[in-house]
This record gives C-alpha cells, structure tokens and sequence, in this order.
C-alpha cells in the first residue's frame, strides 16, 4: 500500500469496529493519553464535542469491545495486535484525513446499499396462507 492508502487490515478494522471518523478520533485520542484512559470530559474537551454527544458514540465503541466504560473514564482495550493498525491509522488521519474520509464514505453506502437490497429481498418474501377464520 501506498502512504496515503490504507492497508486491507485497517481497513477490516474500520469496516467492523471503527466505521466513522468520530469512533476513530476516540480511539487515537485514547491511544495518546497516559494509560490509555480519559474521562468522558476530558475526552469531549479534546475532541471538541459536547460530552453527551461523545458519551453516545463511546457507548457504540464500548459495544465493539474497542474500548470499556467505568463511570466516567474510557479506556482503550484494543490488544496489541492492533497497535500496528492504530499507528498506521493516526499516519492516515494526520497525513491524509481525506482519505480516511473517503473510507468511512465507502463503508457507509455500502452499508446503505445492504440495508436495500435486504428491504428489497423481504418485500418479495412469500408469506403464510391465513388460517381460517384468521382476519390478522
């Protein structure tokens, strides 16, 4: 992969774990802090949001087991085999946050796309006969 692309691993992580930039900027903000743990507010001071907000897209990351929620402190639990994804994903964000934005794009219509071809695939499901007498 080139410097400005990310790697087919990252990748996967993004797509299953991480799928918007604000997951991401929780997860490299955590990966920066002294032991890998921050307060909701001290996270949502950094990041520049509201701590509710941040308290509602932490609670999506806790739910991918990236990170775990004690109270108010956030700590990262991603094991050591993601270190290198990490590294290569903060490169990304500083370097080329374009890109990366170009990912999160990509994962997000796909995943429209799912959602409608399943809507689609349901609308033509054959359903039950009605028992008689059954008027629901």
């Amino acid at each position: 992969m080139s410097d400005d692309q990310p790697s087919d691993a990252l990748r996967a992580l993004l797509d299953a774990k991480l799928d918007t930039l604000e997951k991401l900027e929780i997860v490299l903000a955590l990966r920066d802090a002294p032991d890998r743990s921050s307060s909701v507010e001290a996270l949502a001071h950094h990041l520049q949001v509201g701590p509710s907000v941040l308290r509602q897209v932490v609670d999506e990351v806790a739910r991918a087991n990236v990170v775990t929620v004690r109270g108010d402190i956030v700590e990262l639990v991603l094991d050591g085999s993601n270190t290198a994804l990490l590294d290569e994903a903060s490169a990304l964000h500083h370097g080329h946050r374009h890109e990366l934005i170009r990912v999160f794009s990509m994962i997000a219509m796909a995943r429209i796309r799912q959602m409608a071809a399943r809507t689609f695939a349901d609308a033509f499901q054959i359903r039950k006969k009605k028992k008689d007498g059954d008027h629901g």
